[in-house]
């Protein structure tokens, strides 16, 4: 069985999309905070909810409606990169992808890909606890430029041996 990996083409795409999105943000707005993405005032806790931002990116749709817009930005972004499951269970994309960067470290950039959609998100894109709130859209952006191009890397080195 070959191993699931993303397209790197389309993951340089969601890096510009999510640098774009921070790029035309308002941040001096009270209401623009990195640190959560709220839905009617109820934040997710993620660093820049990066789940929740996907949904907004990939214009899910009933966002401001679901309970967990996470989940469904999750899927979104991991759908777009070539994660789809045949199982319709929400979040399993999501899963698969996190996982996938688990997996590969080397890639991905660090050992903590599988955080990406947690409340401990801000470790996947190479924050810790005490700088957590200094991730801003565009770090993650910049992230998946550079995963994206370790792993066009990886894949030219491979097919060189």
């Amino acid at each position: 069985m070959t191993e699931r990996k993303p397209n790197w083409d389309r993951m340089t795409e969601v890096g510009n999309k999510f640098i774009g999105i921070h790029k035309t943000l308002d941040l001096d707005k009270d209401n623009v905070n990195f640190g959560i993405i709220g839905v009617d005032g109820e934040g997710c806790g993620t660093v820049a909810c990066h789940g929740g931002w996907g949904a907004v990116i990939f214009k899910v749709p009933h966002l401001v409606r679901s309970p967990l817009p996470y989940i469904a930005g999750g899927d979104a972004i991991a759908e777009f990169l070539g994660f789809k499951d045949e199982c319709d269970y929400p979040g399993r994309m999501k899963d698969n992808f996190a996982s996938w960067a688990a997996i590969n470290p080397d890639i991905w950039g660090n050992e903590h890909g599988c955080h990406m959609f947690t409340s401990t998100g801000y470790l996947a894109f190479g924050f810790w606890a005490g700088d957590m709130d200094e991730c801003t859209l565009e770090d993650i952006g910049k992230h998946y430029l550079e995963a994206a191009e370790r792993g066009r890397k990886e894949e030219t080195n491979d097919g060189a041996s």
